[in-house]
């Protein structure tokens, strides 16, 4: 018979132990002798906890596998006899089911098995509170939904490295996946998910044992590896295939990554490194279009650069330091003068910012629409001024960012400046440029049928630039078509763009759409596209873009001459 005072004993003793410190394996072998058990084992559904998938069912259990699928939480090795069965119940999941395997000598018949079912329930008490220790120490050091290490995991892992291998000098690499969001457009998020996870344990397989994987978070991933490992790296990252993704069972989908690699230096901590890779990623990304860029201390000039015109944004735009110039639109045919477009141009203590210096940085903080809205304030004052003056101005143009086409009531907004300065729309024509965006696409066919409803002229900006140039025209009824300066400049130097042109400015003439030029310097160029049908020309050949005083004397003077046969 079990010496029930002796394992109500043992059981205190355990869990005095286990507050204080961590129980070993050895203590649960005397208990479980003296209970006359010989093996234990959980039946639980981990599926269903995602920590505890993430994790794996022998991590948390500190066990293996049993050929039915139970996890053995104790063994001794020793033949068994009866079994007793316990359930325990879990929120929202299925019980777990626990069996204690009784050796030969304690037979079911003669233990009291109520007693048994209090130092099963204690015991498996104890083990949900370890379990939930590894599970909250785990949940620190790594992803819930991949299982791989997190941020706090890998700087552990780069530690024990540099310890082990102090003379190496690890390469640090910031990984984005490229394009990822289709993938969650076309399989929805749970197709997405199983994605990521796919792609996390596929990159533990690109490093060694002494070098380290992380996610970030999102799409981002973080490895360090070996000098003499980068190259086989990077192009293990080049391409990975996954499949068997929710919603597309039979369907594979290819990632490539975006690369920001800081190669080691012993003077840098690796949260620096880390820092130098991911800037390196945001360059191969935003700007440079690469798949894989090398950090460089140019990039962190252009990054303080970046802090700085970010830091005197928004003053400026209460110190009115943003100006609106004018760059006129020319028939090249009869000289006479078609248009403004409107420009931006910062002046911040008495020297100009240029727009490339400012306007991707504002663009990209998101702060593009309070810009945009201040140009359309100038520009509206400008046409009141010049209508007290009696000059009859000819339509302005504005350009409004993709990006303003999200903000709540903006066409609103903008008919509400309008109607400010005592203008009417048909004074204001809205530039807009291409998208390859399917929720852009809906959005701006919605945003343009509002401004003309308001009496709003649209016109898109860049034509032929972006990838839904017919379908932009057909779904948008936009009265302007502005042939991109890209094509200009080639038109005389390449036939094939020449052709490209000469079918833009049919299918607008045949939509009964306006054309402008941008960028005409020559008036060789300007007489190729007068010869294509485009007569409307803005750029230099012209004017450059002028100042409020500048372009008030070109409304008076009207210098503007037509481009002829015998002009060169």
């Amino acid at each position: 018979m079990p010496d029930y005072a002796k394992i109500e004993s043992k059981i205190e003793d355990i869990i005095h132990k286990f507050i204080r410190s961590r129980v070993e394996r050895e203590d649960y072998t005397e208990l479980y002798d003296m209970l006359g058990v010989t093996k234990v084992t959980f039946t639980m559904e981990f599926e269903k906890d995602p920590m505890s998938r993430a994790m794996g069912p022998e991590f948390v259990m500190e066990s293996d596998r049993s050929d039915d699928g139970s996890i053995v939480l104790y063994e001794r090795g020793a033949e068994h006899g009866d079994i007793m069965e316990f359930s325990f119940p879990r929120k929202e999941a299925d019980d777990i089911r626990c069996k204690w395997y009784l050796n030969k000598k304690t037979v079911l018949s003669e233990i009291d098995e109520e007693k048994y079912k209090r130092f099963a329930d204690k015991l498996y008490l104890m083990q949900s509170i370890g379990n939930m220790r590894k599970m909250l120490d785990f949940a620190r050091n790594h992803d819930p939904q991949s299982g791989i290490p997190n941020g706090v995991g890998i700087r552990k892992l780069f530690k024990e490295a540099i310890k082990a291998n102090p003379d190496i000098k690890y390469a640090v690499l910031y990984v984005n996946l490229q394009n990822f969001k289709y993938i969650n457009e076309r399989i929805g998020s749970k197709g997405g998910d199983e994605a990521i996870v796919q792609y996390a344990r596929r990159l533990t397989l690109c490093v060694d044992f002494d070098e380290g994987v992380c996610r970030l978070g999102g799409d981002n991933f973080i490895l360090f590896v070996k000098p003499e490992n980068l190259d086989k790296t990077i192009h293990r990252l080049s391409q990975f295939t996954i499949d068997n993704l929710s919603g597309t069972p039979d369907k594979t989908f290819t990632l490539s990554a975006w690369i920001g690699i800081a190669v080691g230096d012993e003077d840098e901590d690796f949260g620096t490194r880390i820092e130098h890779a991911s800037i390196a990623n945001m360059f191969a990304k935003q700007r440079l279009k690469q798949a894989v860029v090398y950090y460089s201390e140019q990039f962190k000039d252009m990054l303080n650069h970046n802090k700085r015109i970010a830091a005197l944004f928004m003053p400026a735009l209460t110190k009115h330091e943003f100006l609106s110039y004018f760059q006129a639109k020319v028939n090249m045919e009869t000289g006479e003068l078609a248009g403004f477009e409107t420009l931006c141009r910062w002046r911040h203590d008495g020297e100009f910012i240029f727009p490339d210096q400012f306007i991707p940085v504002i663009d990209r903080l998101g702060l593009i629409y309070e810009l945009d809205m201040e140009i359309l304030r100038l520009t509206c004052e400008s046409i009141r001024k010049w209508i007290d003056m009696g000059l009859n101005p000819p339509i302005l143009s504005v350009n409004f960012s993709r990006k303003d086409i999200f903000v709540p009531e903006v066409e609103n907004e903008i008919k509400k400046v309008v109607d400010s300065f005592g203008i009417t729309p048909k004074n204001v024509e809205i530039e807009i440029t291409e998208t390859a965006s399917e929720q852009e696409y809906a959005r701006i066919i919605e945003f343009t049928r509002n401004l003309k409803d308001m009496g709003f002229r649209i016109a898109i900006d860049d034509f032929g630039t972006g990838y839904s140039s017919l379908s932009l025209i057909h779904n948008i009824n936009a009265d302007v078509i502005k042939i991109d300066k890209s094509f200009v400049t080639a038109i005389q130097k390449d036939s094939k763009t020449e052709v490209l042109v000469e079918s833009i400015i049919n299918i607008a003439k045949r939509l009964d759409m306006d054309l402008v030029a941008e960028g005409v310097e020559t008036s060789d160029e300007g007489k190729t596209l007068m010869d294509l049908g485009c007569n409307i020309a803005q750029g230099f050949y012209y004017s450059r873009p002028s100042d409020f005083e500048t372009t008030t004397k070109l409304l008076e003077e009207r210098p503007f001459k037509p481009i002829t046969m015998g002009a060169g």
